[in-house]
C-alpha cells in the first residue's frame, strides 16, 4: 500500500504531466524551482509542507484539497483533456488498487507526519456546517482556503488539543461574525441611498 506521501508524489507527477511537462527537472527549470528538491518530492523521498502544496496546486490550477486527499475533481476550472491524462496517469501507476491506505508516511521505518491530519481534519469538519450556510456567500474553496490559513496559524503554535480546539472555534466563530457585520453595514449603506 502506498503512503500518504506517495499517493501526493504521484498526483504531483500526474498533474505535472497532464500540463505537457516530459520530465520533473523540466518542470522544477521552467517554475525556477531547485531540481533536486521537486524531484524529490515527485519520487515522495522528501516531505511536502503545506506551503509548497500551495504553491504546486496553484502552479497547476488544481484544487488544494485534491492534491492533499485525491478527493473531488483536480481542476479548479473544467478541463476534461488533463483530467484523462490525470487518470490515465494513476492509473499507469496502480495508484488506485494502493490508494487505500490510511497509514501515515514512514521514513527509515519511523512514522513521522508532514502534515498534522487531524488538526487539518479537525478544521474541516469545524468548517463543513458553513458549506451550506448561503448568509456566509464562501465558496466551498475560500472555506479551504480559510482553513489553511487556520492550519498554518495553529501549526505554528505549542498549544496544547484543547486550545486548538478553541483556536479552530473561535476562527470560525469570527469568520461568520466578520460577514454578518459586513452584511449589515452593506444594508446600512442601502437604507441610506
Amino acid at each position: 500500500m502506498a503512503t500518504l506521501a506517495e499517493q501526493i508524489a504521484n498526483r504531483l507527477k500526474a498533474i505535472r504531466k497532464a500540463a505537457g511537462y516530459k520530465s520533473a527537472k523540466s518542470f522544477a527549470q521552467q517554475n525556477a524551482m531547485r531540481e533536486t528538491t521537486y524531484i524529490q518530492h515527485e519520487s515522495g523521498k522528501r516531505g511536502i509542507n503545506i506551503d509548497l502544496l500551495q504553491q504546486y496546486s496553484a502552479i497547476h490550477g488544481v484544487r488544494l484539497s485534491w492534491l492533499v486527499t485525491g478527493e473531488g475533481e483536480p481542476y479548479l476550472s473544467q478541463s476534461e483533456e488533463k483530467e484523462f491524462i490525470i487518470d490515465n496517469e494513476l492509473r499507469g501507476m496502480n495508484y488506485y488498487k494502493n490508494n487505500n491506505s490510511e497509514k501515515l508516511p514512514t521514513l527509515n521505518g519511523k512514522q513521522i507526519t508532514l502534515i498534522d491530519f487531524k488538526l487539518f481534519k479537525e478544521i474541516l469538519f469545524a468548517l463543513a456546517p458553513e458549506l451550506n450556510n448561503e448568509e456566509l456567500g464562501l465558496s466551498s474553496n475560500d472555506l479551504l482556503e480559510f482553513g489553511v490559513d487556520i492550519y498554518n496559524s495553529i501549526i505554528k503554535t505549542t498549544a496544547d488539543e484543547n486550545s486548538r480546539k478553541s483556536i479552530i472555534s473561535l476562527s470560525v466563530a469570527s469568520l461568520k461574525l466578520g460577514i454578518s457585520k459586513k452584511g449589515e453595514k452593506i444594508k446600512q449603506i442601502q437604507n441610506l441611498q
